[in-house]
């Protein structure tokens, strides 16, 4: 029962600026959510949460994150640092030690972003950075847990605020939902999917049929 959760995660009303709720593969009782600066886990249904991170300064909230279902010991963490800048975090042990790393190096603002984990390979990550200004800097992805990044975006997001991804299982489709419609990156290239919806709608969750 949602209500009677022991903590809820950060929210905002602005788009890819908060945190989220996630639940555990191994067992439905376990819930992980992202409040303030630190992520947290229960594993009693959300009753009570244990403090698993703390991420530093109370003004550096953690915002999106990530656990693999194929590894569950790898787990990302989006965590922005300043009004345009933001880190990863990456564990590969199951939370016990978090490694910082560096996003790619972009222009624009760090400020909202989203994470997509692959579904297949617990070491590829993909990162939108949400800002609508972010043009040909909006979309990477690493295949060496944060090591190095690959642009993968293209001038048909060009404008537009990424609101969030997801990745079809098994495939390379990632889809993007934005404030103006929704697109898929193949693997190789991009193409929209916004016919049959609104002109104008948000897109604010994709979740499988």
């Amino acid at each position: 029962d949602v209500p009677n959760l022991g903590l809820f995660p950060s929210e905002s009303y602005f788009a890819s600026h908060s945190s989220e709720l996630e639940f555990g593969s191994s067992c439905y009782n376990h819930l992980w959510i992202g409040r303030d600066n630190g992520l947290w886990k229960s594993e009693d249904g959300g009753n009570s949460f244990e403090l698993i991170e703390d991420f530093g300064s109370q003004d550096q909230p953690l915002m999106q994150f990530e656990i693999s279902r194929v590894d569950p010991k790898v787990i990302y963490v989006y965590q922005r640092i300043s009004f345009y800048e933001a880190r990863l975090w990456v564990s590969q042990d199951g939370r016990e030690n978090f490694e910082r790393k560096d996003f790619p190096s972009i222009t624009g603002s760090m400020r909202a972003g989203s994470l997509q984990i692959d579904s297949r390979n617990p070491a590829k990550l993909y990162v939108a950075f949400s800002h609508q200004n972010n043009d040909g800097e909006k979309i990477f992805y690493t295949e060496n847990f944060g090591d190095t990044w690959n642009n993968i975006s293209d001038p048909i997001l060009d404008g537009e605020t990424i609101h969030c991804m997801f990745q079809h299982a098994g495939t390379e489709d990632l889809y993007v939902g934005t404030d103006y419609g929704v697109f898929l990156y193949d693997g190789t290239e991009w193409m929209t999917c916004s016919i049959g919806l609104p002109v104008r709608f948000n897109t604010n969750k994709m979740a499988p049929l």
